[in-house]
C-alpha cells in the first residue's frame, strides 16, 4: 500500500493498515528496544515509556520508524509541510491490563486535540494529527488489538461503551511487522 492509498483510507475510514512495513530484523531491534527501555527508563505509567527518540544511541530502530519515509509522505500528504512529531512512546498492553484503563474504554485521542476553542470546530472538520502504530509481534484478536469504529471521525457525535460492540467495524489481527495508521478523531479502544 503506497501514501496515496493510505492517506485515501485515512480521508474516508479514520484508520487504515499497512502489512510488511517492518523486516523481522527491524522488529527483533523494536522488540530489543522497548525491553531496554523498561528495564531502564521510568515512564509516567509501569507499561508506558515516553520520548523514545532519546534513546537513539543506544537502538537507532526508534530513530528509523520515527523517520519512515512512509510515515513522512503520510503526514506531508494529510498534515502539509508544517507539521511536527508530538508523542513518541511505546506500551505494553494485554487484553485485560492495558498500560491506561481508560484506553479500554471508547474515546478519540484528545489529549492531541488544539485546546483553543476557536480551533475545535476546525479540527472537527480536518485531520490535525495521526497516530502510526508500529506492531513488533503478532496480535491475534484474542490478544486484544486496538478496535476501530470506522468512519468516526467524520461526525461530531460520540460513542458509549455500550454502542461501541455493535458499531466496531475494524477489529483485525495485527501481523508482526505492520503499521497500523488512524486520525487521532477515529473513535477507538
Amino acid at each position: 500500500m503506497n501514501a496515496t492509498d493510505i492517506v485515501s483510507s485515512l480521508k474516508t475510514d479514520g484508520v487504515t493498515f499497512v502489512e510488511d512495513a517492518m523486516s523481522d530484523d527491524q522488529c527483533q531491534q523494536l522488540l530489543d528496544g522497548t525491553e531496554w527501555g523498561f528495564q531502564n527508563r521510568q515512564g509516567p505509567l509501569p507499561m508506558q515509556r515516553q520520548r523514545i527518540y532519546e534513546w537513539f544511541r543506544e537502538h537507532p530502530i526508534f530513530i528509523e520508524l520515527l523517520e519512515h519515509p512512509l510515515v513522512f509522505e503520510v503526514a506531508n500528504t494529510c498534515l502539509g509541510p508544517d507539521y511536527h512529531l508530538i508523542c513518541a512512546e511505546t506500551t505494553r498492553n494485554k487484553k485485560d491490563d492495558h498500560f491506561l484503563a481508560a484506553v479500554k474504554n471508547i474515546h478519540q485521542d484528545h489529549c492531541f486535540f488544539p485546546e483553543d476553542p476557536d480551533l475545535l470546530e476546525d479540527m472537527q472538520t480536518r485531520m490535525y494529527g495521526f497516530t502510526a502504530q508500529w506492531v513488533a509481534h503478532d496480535i491475534p484478536a484474542e490478544m486484544g488489538p486496538t478496535e476501530f469504529i470506522v468512519g468516526s471521525h467524520e461526525g461530531k457525535r460520540p460513542y458509549t461503551n455500550d454502542e461501541a460492540l455493535a458499531a466496531i467495524s475494524f477489529l483485525n489481527h495485527f501481523p508482526k511487522g505492520s503499521v497500523v495508521f488512524y486520525d487521532h478523531r477515529v473513535w477507538h479502544r
